[in-house]
C-alpha cells in the first residue's frame, strides 16, 4: 500500500468517526432527586394509573384514590383522597373519581387536572385549574356531562391535552345499552377558563372511532407553540397505521381526522410481562398511547412534531416503540425501539417528554430474574434533528413480586408520566409504579438530568470544523508526500 492510499484511508476513517458519532447522539442520563410517592394503602385502588408532573416549586401526583404534593427534594407537602381533591375544587363526584391526569402548563403558570366520575350514577368529565402555580393553594373545578342528555354510553380512559389556546379532554365511550362504541372530546378555551369565568366549551360527541381511533391522546404543547390541538391514536398498529386528528377552537370548533392515517412499523400487541418466581405475569397493556403525547418544535429543523411511545411485541416480550411525526406532512420522520435484543428484559408502560435539551422516556422493566423496576432512557438531538436513545438505566428496583388479580388479570399501569422541568430544559421528572415487599404497589418519583454538554455529540459547528480540519490535514500530508 503506497503512502497516498494510507493517507486517504486515515482521513476517511477519521471523518467517518465524526459522522458516526453524530449519528449516535444519546444522553448519558444522571439521576437527581429520587424519592417515594404514594402507596396502595393510601389509595385503595388497583391499578393506580400513575400520573404526576413537576412544577416550579413542587411535584404534584394524581393517582387513583390520591392527590399528593411533594417538595422538589421529596418532603410531603400535602396528601388527600382524589375525591376530596375534587370536592375541595368545588365539584363533588357523584360516586367516585378515577382515571386521573395532571400537568403543569408553563405557558400559563397553572396546573390542569382531569378525571372521570364513576358511571354507576352520573358519568362526567371532571376538569380543574389551579388558582396559582402552587398546587397546594386551591383549585377550581367543573363537571361536564360526558355524553350529553339522553345518555346511552359511559366514558372511560379520559385523556388530557393543553396548548396555547385551550384545554382538551378525550375519552372512549362504551354502551350502557346497545352496541354503539364512540370516542368523544371536549375543547375549553384556556384564557377565560383560568380567568375564573364559567367555561364555555365545545363537545364532539358520538365520534366514529373508525375516523379517530380509540384511546385518543390530545397533545401537550407546554411551550405554547401550537394554535391548533393535535391528537394521536395507535388506531391499528398491527396493520402499521397510526391516526392523527386536529381540534381547532372556534364558534363552532372543528374536529378533523387524517383521511390516510400515518404509516408506521407494524407491531403486534405486547404479551404479558414476566417477573421472578413463576408467579402471575403482568398485564402490560396494549398498543395504545396510554401516556401523554408531546407537541414540540424541533430545535434543529424548526418543524412541528408529535412525539409518543407505545408498548409493542418485540422478540417475544414487551418493548417500547417511540415515534416522531412531522405535523405538516403527517408522516413518521423517525421511530425506534427501547428493547432487549435478547428477549430477556420486558419494557412497558412508557411515557415521553421532549425539550430543546433532548428526549427522555420513563418506563417499567422486569424479567424472570428482575422485579418490576423503574427505568429511563435518554437521547440528544444531533446536527440533523434526529435522536438515538442510549441504553436503559435503572432508577429504582422493585422490592418483590406482585400478584393481585382482578377478573383473573394481574393489573398494572395503566400509564406513567414523564415531564420536563419548567425551570430547566435539561431536567426531566418521571413517576413510575413499583411493587413493594408486601405485595402492593407504590410509586417512585425520579429526576433525570441531561448534562449541559455531552462528549458523545460535538456541537454542529465543531463537527464542521473537525471535518474540514481533517480534509485540510489530509491535503497537507498529500502535498508533503508529493514533495518527497
Amino acid at each position: 500500500m503506497n503512502g497516498f492510499n494510507r493517507v486517504m484511508i486515515i482521513a476517511s476513517l477519521v471523518a467517518g468517526c465524526f459522522i458516526l458519532t453524530i449519528g449516535k447522539a444519546f444522553a448519558q442520563l444522571l439521576i437527581g432527586q429520587n424519592f417515594a410517592g404514594s402507596v396502595q394503602a393510601q389509595s385503595g385502588f388497583i391499578p393506580p394509573d400513575t400520573e404526576g408532573s413537576i412544577g416550579p416549586n413542587s411535584y404534584a401526583e394524581l393517582v387513583n384514590g390520591t392527590f399528593a404534593v411533594f417538595s422538589r427534594t421529596g418532603s410531603s407537602l400535602m396528601s388527600e383522597s382524589l375525591d376530596q381533591f375534587w370536592t375541595n375544587a368545588g365539584v363533588t363526584p357523584s360516586n367516585y373519581a378515577y382515571d386521573p391526569r395532571i400537568i403543569y402548563d408553563k405557558s400559563s403558570g397553572r396546573w390542569f387536572a382531569s378525571s372521570l366520575d364513576n358511571p354507576g350514577k352520573s358519568n362526567s368529565f371532571l376538569v380543574a385549574y389551579s388558582k396559582t402555580s402552587d398546587p397546594t393553594q386551591g383549585w377550581v373545578g367543573y363537571a361536564i356531562p360526558s355524553f350529553g342528555s339522553g345518555t346511552t354510553n359511559w366514558a372511560d380512559f379520559d385523556t388530557l391535552g393543553v396548548n396555547s389556546n385551550g384545554v382538551y379532554l378525550g375519552a372512549n365511550y362504551f354502551p350502557i345499552t346497545g352496541n354503539n362504541y364512540y370516542t368523544g372530546f371536549v375543547a375549553i378555551p384556556k384564557a377565560p377558563f383560568i380567568a375564573g369565568l364559567n367555561p364555555s366549551f365545545t363537545q364532539f360527541l358520538q365520534v366514529n372511532p373508525n375516523n379517530t381511533g380509540y384511546s385518543v391522546q390530545p397533545s401537550l404543547d407546554l411551550n405554547g407553540s401550537f394554535s391548533a390541538e393535535n391528537l394521536l391514536s395507535d388506531y391499528n398498529t398491527p396493520a402499521g397505521v397510526l391516526q392523527t386528528s386536529v381540534i381547532t377552537l372556534g364558534n363552532p370548533g372543528t374536529l378533523t381526522s387524517s383521511p390516510t392515517g400515518v404509516t408506521t412499523t407494524s407491531y403486534a400487541f405486547p404479551p404479558k410481562a414476566q417477573q421472578p418466581g413463576g408467579v402471575n405475569s403482568l398485564d402490560a397493556g396494549d398498543n395504545r398511547f396510554s401516556s401523554s403525547v408531546q407537541a414540540f418544535v424541533n430545535p434543529i429543523t424548526g418543524k412541528q412534531e408529535l412525539w409518543g411511545v407505545q408498548t409493542v411485541l418485540d422478540n417475544g416480550v414487551p418493548a417500547l416503540h417511540w415515534v416522531r411525526i412531522d405535523v405538516a406532512t403527517n408522516s413518521i420522520v423517525q421511530d425506534g425501539l427501547i428493547n432487549d435484543p435478547n428477549g430477556v428484559m420486558n419494557y412497558f408502560y412508557g411515557s415521553i417528554a421532549v425539550s430543546n435539551a433532548g428526549v427522555v422516556i420513563g418506563f417499567n422493566g422486569s424479567s424472570s430474574n428482575q422485579f418490576i423496576s423503574s427505568y429511563a432512557a435518554g437521547g440528544l438531538f444531533n446536527a440533523f434533528g434526529n435522536v438515538t436513545f442510549g441504553n436503559p438505566i435503572l432508577l429504582k428496583s422493585g422490592s418483590g413480586v406482585y400478584s393481585q388479580l382482578v377478573n383473573n388479570v394481574n393489573r398494572w399501569g395503566d400509564y406513567s408520566a414523564t415531564t420536563v422541568d419548567p425551570l430547566n430544559p435539561n431536567s426531566f421528572w418521571t413517576i413510575q409504579e413499583l411493587p413493594s415487599s408486601n405485595n402492593s404497589w407504590s410509586t417512585q418519583i425520579t429526576q433525570l438530568l441531561i448534562p449541559q454538554s455531552s462528549p458523545n455529540v460535538p456541537e454542529p459547528n465543531t463537527f464542521v470544523f473537525l471535518l474540514s480540519g481533517m480534509t485540510g490535514m489530509s491535503g497537507l500530508l498529500l502535498r508533503k508526500m508529493k514533495k518527497a
